[in-house]
């Protein structure tokens, strides 16, 4: 036999499924399950009133399911189960269910036009069955213990659904519910340790806040002991809790010191002209370190000020930058921290020696400014005595100027387009007392600026407090006003100076000098450590037995940690900039330490507490 193809074989499969579910209320019917092919064909019915099938099979299955599930219920009525009357009510329930569905369904009233309803028997069923759990509840509930009890409870609730507001079944669920329920009462928690003057009122008055507003189950009630005895209630169950072996440590101080270094930082800026003469230069100075709110282990903020070993000043919340993205600030004032102080008061060689260096540090920059004015002077002489040879030229440069601006002129002519004259302050080599004011053309200013002279008119000759060139620079660069007529400007920021430096395009470069930075950090951790046992048990109150125990061990350790430098705040970690900016925290009182301890215990005896009494 040869295999189906896979469409033939899902033609096949649907052709099953839909012959299946088209006679689904015949097979139920041959199967003796008369309620499903009553409800079967009732549903088809009402897809299609005239299906012949699905009426066939009603006008069979209905008389056979009355008589089937009519016989059970009579059948139920008539044992002498314990409880019989819930049997009846299924029963009942499932013929009323028939009846109520034909009447929902115009195609099964034509094939059964009067269908029986059971209401009557139905409503006389539940009126016996709620009598029935009634009398088992009274029957159970005065078995007096707890187990019966809330047997009993579910009786009552049973009657109840059965008839609402049955007799005074209400009052009865209320009078069962409370006879199945296990009162707890939890015992104060003594003093922990008469040694260090605590108490543990804290955890005490947490746990008994935490087990009043929950339960684990709706037989569970738990009471305070004082409550208990003022409300009269003899507790089922006591709970006691108390802390054995509770100690407090020492408190440990672990110092140490370290010499921290960072390459690639800037460390100075140098402004040169053109030429490449140094113009400028300035110190870059280590960042101004922030203040934080330190937070101790604890979780306790403190608000602190925190000053820079070498600033003295405070900011807000630490920005960790690259080297290059890092803004200079300014520098007000330097005041050391009490620590540091300290510090130097130890070694005073090291400050010495530090000190040393800073000095001849000091002296090589100025011997290399002086260098590199002496070289600029040469440079000048040097300058002066080829403007010396050229000043016999001067008259055929003026008559050469004054040629081109005839021809200018003359091209003036030519073109119709008029030529802007520029003032220029003519200044003579060698012969600055000659200077004079002339008026050139655009074309020639390059010329001239060239030759040493500057835009703008002559002015005097530095009595006033000007250089001799009327710049106010002293004559060392071109004048400010001047240059900036014709040359656009930047502004360039110092790094720790309140003047702002110009740099010119055409007339200035700046370069940023990279070094390394150092720095001595002593970090400073001080901890204390609390540790010890809570004791847990359950008693029953009529036996005196010891129904649950077990010792919880816990600890905590409270933290302070800070650091403090000598040296370039540069040089320090993300970390240990934060640490920096943290201060010594106070040490904490016993009671604190106590109640720290005693929070990882509360969720612990929690769980515990809840896990028993859920499967009481």
């Amino acid at each position: 036999m040869k295999p189906l193809k896979p469409t033939y074989l899902l033609l096949f499969t649907l052709s099953v499924i839909i012959w299946s579910s088209c006679s689904s209320g015949k097979s139920a019917f041959n199967r003796g399950n008369y309620y499903d092919a009553v409800i079967t064909s009732i549903n088809r019915l009402r897809r299609n009133t005239d299906n012949k099938k699905s009426s066939e099979t009603l006008r069979s299955a209905y008389p056979l399911a009355l008589k089937y599930y009519g016989d059970m219920a009579i059948a139920a009525q008539n044992s002498n189960a314990e409880y019989k009357w819930k049997e009846v009510i299924q029963h009942y329930s499932t013929l009323q269910s028939m009846y109520d569905e034909i009447q929902r369904s115009p195609g099964a009233l034509k094939v059964i036009p009067n269908p029986t309803n059971f209401q009557p028997q139905l409503a006389n069923a539940r009126q016996k069955a709620a009598e029935e759990s009634y009398n088992g509840g009274i029957l159970a509930l005065g078995l007096g213990n707890r187990i019966d009890a809330r047997r009993a409870y579910l009786l009552f609730v049973n009657a109840n659904e059965y008839v609402p507001g049955y007799k005074d079944v209400a009052k009865k669920i209320e009078e069962a519910q409370w006879a199945a329920t296990t009162k707890v009462a939890v015992e104060p928690i003594p003093i922990a340790s008469n040694s260090y003057s605590i108490d543990a009122q804290y955890f005490d008055s947490r746990l008994n806040e935490y087990l009043l507003s929950s339960q684990p189950n709706q037989f569970t009630k738990f009471y305070r002991l004082a409550d208990a005895k003022s409300q009269k209630i003899n507790p089922d169950h006591i709970v006691q809790l108390s802390f054995d072996e509770f100690s407090i440590g020492q408190v440990y101080l672990n110092e140490k010191e370290s010499q921290e270094e960072r390459d690639s930082i800037v460390v100075a800026y140098t402004v040169a002209d053109a030429k490449g003469n140094l113009m400028r230069s300035d110190i870059e100075s280590p960042k101004i370190l922030p203040s934080i709110k330190p937070t101790s282990s604890f979780g306790k903020t403190v608000d602190t000020k925190t000053t820079d070993t070498n600033s003295g000043s405070t900011k807000g919340k630490i920005e960790e930058k690259k080297p290059e993205e890092k803004k200079p600030e300014e520098i007000k004032g330097e005041e050391k921290k009490p620590e540091e102080k300290k510090v130097e008061d130890k070694n005073p060689e090291k400050k010495i020696a530090e000190e040393t260096k800073v000095e001849e540090k000091k002296v090589e920059e100025k011997k290399s400014e002086e260098k590199i004015t002496e070289e600029k002077k040469s440079k000048e002489e040097e300058k002066n005595s080829e403007e010396k040879k050229n000043e016999e030229k001067k008259s055929d440069d003026k008559k050469d100027d004054e040629k081109k601006d005839d021809e200018k002129k003359d091209d003036k002519k030519e073109t119709g387009k008029p030529d802007d004259q520029v003032t220029i302050c003519h200044q003579p080599p060698g012969k600055p007392s000659e200077r004079k004011t002339l008026k050139v053309s655009q074309s020639a200013v390059k010329a001239h600026l060239a030759h040493g002279d500057v835009l703008g008119e002559c002015k005097s000759d530095g009595k006033d407090g000007k250089g001799k060139d009327g710049s106010g620079n002293g004559g060392d660069m071109p004048g400010l006003t001047s240059i900036n007529q014709l040359t656009p400007f930047t502004m360039f920021a110092s790094t720790s100076k309140d003047l702002t430096w110009l740099e010119f395009e055409a007339m200035a470069d700046t370069t940023k000098i990279f070094g390394k930075v150092k720095a001595t950090v002593r970090h400073f951790k001080k901890t204390i450590t609390s540790q010890g046992v809570l004791n847990f048990k359950i008693v029953d109150t009529k036996t005196g037995a010891l129904i649950a125990q077990q010792r919880m061990p816990s600890e905590s350790v409270w933290v302070s940690e800070w650091l403090t430098y000598n040296g370039d705040s540069r040089a320090l970690s993300p970390e240990q900039l934060n640490l920096a900016a943290q201060k010594e925290l106070p040490v904490p009182t016993k009671q604190e330490m106590f109640v720290e301890f005693t929070k990882p215990l509360f969720n612990q005896i929690t769980a515990k507490i809840n896990e028993f009494y859920s499967k009481y």
